[in-house]
């Protein structure tokens, strides 16, 4: 998703808005259930890069690290505990 003239915090509110919408929605397809998830990552220009590929790679990284964030136990869970 491209936006344009957008500030950091509409970008941080329109992301929650697209990860709630598909998070742990559920798909038929041929018959087998399918739950979604979803990983954003994003980037402003100039702040996080002045060029295209500048942009992508630090809203990948984002998006990784986001991602690598929800995959963690929480700090009380048993698994950390151990």
């Amino acid at each position: 998703v491209l936006l344009s003239e957008i500030s950091p915090t509409r970008l941080d509110e329109i992301g929650k808005r697209i990860r709630s919408s598909v998070q742990n929605a559920t798909l038929d397809y041929e018959g087998q259930m399918f739950r979604t998830s979803v990983s954003i990552g994003s980037a402003v220009f100039p702040t996080d890069g002045t060029d295209p590929r500048d942009l992508i790679r630090n809203a990948d990284g984002l998006m990784y690290k986001n991602k690598e964030l929800r995959r963690r136990p929480p700090l009380n869970s048993p698994a950390k505990r151990s």
